[in-house]
């Protein structure tokens, strides 16, 4: 099982395909929503009349499965796009709401217009494929009728709803490649944002008045979306020309070896930090962080030993830039680094410290 919730299921391209908790969930729901409507749906097909080979709980689970193989498609033409144009990928995730692509953040709007169109482009030209081919099935068996329709159909809906200008659907991606140019990509995201959070309203708005928890729960995914969109993009800006000096805390926190893993937990609490290092004599032999220790039992800690919980250790140095930085723990899932001054331990950088020193500089208006 990945990090995070999710399972990876293999790779395509290069690039981990994973699947998270939350898409059992909805693979749940719509297969008894479409089981629960088969009729009505068939009818819609035009073949109510006739008698369908496949029951409707199984048509429920196969359309579901194959709306979730449309949605990788979908996704993999953005992954085509970026990795065209030198982008890195690191992931696609299937999730409750959909898929969504990890890539590495484009400063070239016409790259990233490319990029965000392909997606929709892919769902709408499946779309027409398969209504054409339905258009000419008549005679064909019911089942396979049923079953373009319906393809046919989700793929419409997925690269229109993806149009919407509204971050981080597809469309609002479009919207800041043509605000960019003129606005900058700081002021674009945030018009781009704030037009997400509009739409995201009166979605939530309309699922309130029709009782439509699903609308809800979209338009709750399509405002925080946006929201976590303008953000990081005003940590990556912030970032840009600090380094590591600039955020760390120059302060040792560390136990032996032959510490306990109550020993280091003391010691983070003495000096409240997040995470301690491991010294084998002078040298550096590990990490352990507060998460590392709170899977463990309080009365059991005593009588482990801290090499039996501490990671590998990870290192910096206060002249790295901390962009690379930041993306390498964003990558590895790192909560804390050693930070070495000339070669000398003098320090940790946590997660905490980086997400704190950004807020602090933009509030204060602190020069980068």
């Amino acid at each position: 099982m990945g990090s995070r919730g999710a399972w990876t299921l293999g790779h395509v391209s290069g690039v981990p395909v994973r699947i998270h908790f939350t898409w059992l969930i909805v693979v749940a729901y719509l297969t008894a929503v479409i089981s629960a409507q088969f009729q009505h749906l068939a009818a819609a097909a035009d073949v109510g009349g006739a008698t369908l080979l496949i029951p409707p709980w199984a048509w429920g689970l196969l359309l579901t499965l194959l709306m979730f193989v449309c949605v990788t498609v979908h996704e993999f033409a953005h992954v085509g796009v970026a990795q065209r144009g030198g982008v890195k990928v690191r992931s696609v995730t299937l999730m409750m709401l959909g898929g969504v692509s990890s890539i590495d953040d484009v400063d070239r709007p016409r790259l990233e217009l490319a990029m965000a169109l392909a997606g929709p482009l892919a769902s709408l030209i499946m779309a027409g494929v398969l209504y054409a081919i339905f258009r000419v099935s008549a005679g064909w068996p019911p089942d396979l009728r049923f079953g373009l329709f319906y393809l046919a159909e989700i793929n419409l809906v997925i690269g229109i709803f993806n149009l919407l200008p509204a971050f981080p659907m597809d469309g609002g991606r479009v919207l800041r490649s043509a605000l960019a140019g003129r606005l900058g990509r700081l002021r674009a995201t945030r018009v781009a944002a704030g037009i997400g959070k509009g739409f995201a309203l009166a979605i939530g708005l309309y699922g309130l008045l029709s009782g439509g928890w699903w609308l809800i729960l979209i338009a709750a995914f399509v405002y925080w979306g946006g929201d976590a969109e303008s953000r990081a993009i005003l940590i990556k800006q912030a970032a840009s020309r600090l380094k590591v000096r600039d955020l760390f805390v120059r302060r040792l926190v560390t136990v032996p070896v032959s510490a306990s893993a109550a020993e280091a937990a003391a010691a983070m609490l003495k000096a409240r930090r997040s995470a301690c290092l491991v010294l084998d004599g002078s040298a550096l032999s590990g990490l352990v962080s507060a998460d590392d220790l709170a899977q463990l039992p309080v009365r059991t800690r005593d009588g482990l030993s801290v090499t039996s919980v501490m990671r590998p250790p990870i290192e910096v140095s206060v002249d790295d830039e901390l962009t690379p930085t930041l993306r390498r723990f964003e990558e590895e899932r790192l909560v804390a680094a050693a930070v070495r001054d000339g070669g000398e331990l003098a320090g940790t950088l946590e997660l905490d410290d980086i997400a704190r020193g950004l807020a602090l500089r933009q509030r204060i208006g602190a020069p980068a």
